[in-house]
């Protein structure tokens, strides 16, 4: 457990503090995995959580540091392909889990990312695509 202080959006949002705060949990894989991290095709990410929010209001943002509009997370694992994770932030907190799943994960979020998916897929020769949506984005979108 990293905190057990974690109250949601939807939470904050409502001006209702009655209710207990939750646990945010750090997944710790038991097989030794190596991720190099590229955000927006120029930084390096040194890690798929940033500690920095457990501080903040924003408590989720721990996981893959928020939102941006594409993370490339090449990992040690070999022979699997290559998954295009077409998401909002809900699905931050599952990244760490396909890492163990993948050679390498493209994590694109589709309210910051403007290229037509049909080249992408082609021009990054994408193996599977999973769209993984919050239903409230999704019917909103």
């Amino acid at each position: 457990m990293v905190t057990d202080g974690f109250l949601g959006s939807l939470f904050r949002k409502s001006n209702y503090y009655g209710g207990e705060s939750e646990k945010i949990e750090k997944f710790i894989p038991k097989v030794d995995v190596s991720l190099n991290i590229i955000k927006n095709e120029r930084e390096e990410l040194e890690s798929l959580y940033d500690e920095s929010f457990l501080e903040k209001g924003d408590k989720y943002s721990f996981f893959l540091g928020g939102d941006h509009p594409v993370l490339d997370i090449k990992t040690s694992i070999e022979g699997k392909g290559t998954l295009l994770l077409v998401k909002d932030s809900f699905a931050n907190s599952l990244v760490p889990f396909l890492t163990l799943h993948f050679d390498r994960i493209i994590v694109i979020d589709g309210r910051h990312f403007n290229i037509p998916l049909k080249d992408y897929i082609k021009d990054k020769e994408i193996d599977r695509v999973l769209f993984l949506y919050n239903i409230r984005t999704f019917y909103d979108g």
